[in-house]
């Protein structure tokens, strides 16, 4: 479908690209996340299996053995600094997960309003039952209903 067979305006058309760029932006972002929370998963996994074999098993229960046993091994303590570094990121990636995906939420709503009220005026029911056909097809990108 070409923008220029709809008859829109050239607000609309960067509209609608703008909606498309977020859509693909937040679907990468999901991608993303999940890599990063098996990575920190794994490696909270293998933090906690060292340090339950090394230090735990080792100091016999005696809370100062077990902390000079954490500290005096440099493999424990890069692998603790790995792992709550890993999950500040995994903490940030999701956050900006979040944030993508209320930025799409927010102009799909809109771009929903202005066919609705706006639009309905200058586009015929039949172009703006195409555009929302095309646009759910193509990229998955509901125009039909806000929730």
């Amino acid at each position: 479908m070409n923008w220029s067979e709809l008859n829109m305006s050239e607000d609309s058309v960067k509209v609608f690209q703008e909606l498309i760029e977020r859509k693909e932006k937040l679907e990468s972002s999901k991608r993303f996340r999940v890599i990063y929370l098996v990575f920190t998963g794994c490696l909270a996994l293998f933090f906690a299996y060292s340090f339950y074999r090394t230090v735990m098993v080792g100091s016999g229960g005696n809370t100062m053995a077990m902390l000079d046993a954490l500290f005096s091994d440099k493999k424990m303590l890069y692998t603790l600094a790995l792992s709550v570094a890993a999950m500040l990121f995994t903490k940030n990636v999701l956050y900006r997960v979040e944030k993508a995906k209320k930025k799409y939420d927010t102009l799909r709503e809109e771009t929903i309003d202005r066919l609705e009220y706006s639009w309905s005026f200058h586009m015929s029911q039949e172009m703006r039952d195409q555009l929302s056909s095309y646009m759910k097809e193509r990229h998955d990108i509901n125009l039909r209903y806000k929730g």
